[in-house]
């Protein structure tokens, strides 16, 4: 150390001075660049992500509302269709097809035992017509009468549920099954 000294002392104390100072300040900008640049970064970095956390929870809020205005309309239209499917068939219809099935069941050997009529919806420009049908007669009597649906009622019918339970002691099955009819709506009945 008493070397450095005495070779510190042959230059002009200005100089010496002006060496502590230049030491002294680039030892201030490594400090800065080790110590506070970090923490100057890491405090953009958080403001750079708050900004982003704000614009993007403004976002969700847009779709949360969106959200809820869709479920409003939603539980709307299932009012709206709801009050529209719970029309009840008119007696005539009802008789009809009641009457039509009764034909069709004795002619292929087919006993019903009950048609229970379950209403009117209206879809789009149809009515439709559902029925709870029960039946006993043989396999092949059931089936055929099944098939015959389309000449007896019309092109336009479709069964929904369907049950057969065979009795072990005859040969006679009960069926149980459900059907829609649909017809086109009169012009004006048609909602939209």
């Amino acid at each position: 150390m008493n070397r450095i000294v005495q070779f510190l002392v042959k230059f002009d104390s200005r100089l010496v001075m002006g060496g502590m100072l230049l030491f002294v300040t680039l030892f201030a900008v490594e400090g800065w660049q080790l110590v506070l640049k970090k923490s100057y970064l890491d405090y953009q970095q958080t403001m750079t992500d708050k900004a982003t956390f704000l614009k993007t929870e403004a976002q969700f809020a847009t779709q949360i509302s969106g959200i809820e205005e869709s479920v409003r309309a939603v539980e709307q239209m299932y009012a709206t269709l709801d009050a529209e499917f719970k029309q009840p068939a008119s007696d005539d219809e009802t008789t009809s097809v009641i009457e039509a099935l009764d034909r069709s069941a004795s002619q292929y050997g087919v006993a019903l035992a009950s048609v229970q009529p379950e209403g009117k919806k209206s879809i789009s420009h149809f009515d439709a017509l559902s029925f709870d049908i029960s039946a006993v007669g043989t396999y092949l009597q059931l089936s055929t009468w099944m098939l015959s649906f389309t000449r007896t009622l019309d092109q336009h019918v479709s069964i929904t549920e369907f049950d057969m339970k065979a009795d072990k002691e005859s040969e006679q099955i009960t069926l149980s099954l459900s059907i829609v009819l649909y017809r086109p709506s009169q012009p004006n009945e048609v909602t939209q």
